[in-house]
């Protein structure tokens, strides 16, 4: 087996999501990267061996984002098991020394000595009494390994779930397939990576979040996130993972890192699709009410833009590795250029 950051072409189930991020291959995020620049897609590739640090604001929301994934896609028992609320003092707990000394003399004990020796002497009196850093340090042992998040955000992130669990279309988005799912492919020389949010034998589904700071009406505020991100490249790129997976599931390439198996069936109803997967976009507000909607992502002119994009990208990619390689910082050597009047908007003038 090959080091974890070097898997082999196939469909992973169960790949850890750190290890996924990891893989030096191209991605769709990558594809966007390089759409804006070489120099770009190397700063945030796995080629910058000292990135910037990420600021707090970015790996909060980013635990954020995972959690809302968990929930949805896994259910609440994944959810459970990898999140867990911040840890909250009930108001009768001692805490301070002062607190611990004035309980000890109430009880005719000695005052003397640290805090740990103070917290020693009330629990030898009474194993019961309630103490900040005991209740704490119980509480973070009972969750060891877990995330924390303010109570707040868990019960969003459950009403959320229901938005999705209670709507009779949306719900079915997520049944009789995989979360999660990581597709590893070759093409045209270049390897590639895809982790799909939902996989079934001919449907993807994708897990988007949205914000409505304008208070547009839902279906526009989703298009203008849609267009903003550039999603129609993430579609067009995973349908390109969804041909090179059956092709996997044909091949026997399959490998289960953790949790539960794919069955025959199932690989067997992959390996038989023909044509291009359903591709279904879920769209979640993050303001307000959370509510869900569902869009199946057709376009045909969308998807011709996006293959003429990733054709772009990859072209750009080669390109820089043909100059640079993996091991030197990619510069942008463009020519000299002129500006033209034609280039700028009329209000500039």
């Amino acid at each position: 087996m090959p080091p974890e950051n070097d898997l082999p072409d196939g469909i992973h189930f169960g790949l850890d999501e750190d290890l996924y991020h990891e893989l030096p291959m191209i991605s769709a995020h990558d594809v966007k990267q390089l759409l804006i620049s070489g120099p770009d897609y190397c700063e945030h590739s796995h080629m910058n061996t000292e990135p910037d640090e990420e600021p707090e604001e970015d790996t909060f929301h980013r635990i954020l984002g995972r959690a809302y994934h968990t929930r949805i896609l896994e259910g609440s028992e994944s959810f459970a098991a990898r999140f867990a609320d911040k840890f909250e003092c009930p108001k009768d707990a001692l805490d301070t020394n002062d607190e611990l000394k004035d309980e000890l003399r109430k009880r005719d004990l000695a005052v003397g000595g640290n805090k740990k020796d103070l917290i020693a002497r009330l629990l030898a009196d009474d194993p019961r009494t309630k103490i900040k850093a005991v209740l704490e340090a119980d509480y973070l042992k009972q969750h060891d390994g877990k995330d924390f998040l303010d109570h707040k955000y868990i019960r969003r992130i459950h009403r959320a779930a229901a938005m999705i669990e209670c709507h009779p279309g949306i719900r079915k988005c997520f049944l009789g397939g995989f979360p999660e799912v990581t597709v590893i492919w070759t093409s045209d020389g270049v390897r590639r990576r895809a982790r799909l949010d939902y996989l079934k034998p001919a449907a993807i589904t994708d897990l988007k979040s949205f914000a409505n700071k304008f208070g547009k009406p839902v279906n526009e505020a989703i298009t203008l996130a849609f267009a903003n991100a550039k999603h129609h490249i993430q579609a067009e790129y995973y349908t390109d993972a969804a041909h090179a997976a059956v092709g996997h599931a044909k091949d026997g390439k399959i490998t289960v890192h953790s949790g539960a198996a794919p069955t025959k069936e199932w690989l067997d109803l992959l390996a038989s699709r023909q044509g291009d997967h359903e591709f279904f976009f879920v769209f979640q507000k993050t303001d307000g009410a959370p509510v869900a909607r569902h869009k199946s992502f057709q376009c045909p002119g969308m998807r011709g833009a996006a293959r003429r994009q990733i054709n772009e990208a990859i072209a750009t990619y080669k390109q820089f590795i043909e100059v640079f390689g993996n091991d030197t910082p990619w510069v942008d050597i463009t020519e000299l250029e002129d500006f033209h009047d034609e280039d700028f908007p009329p209000w500039a003038a």
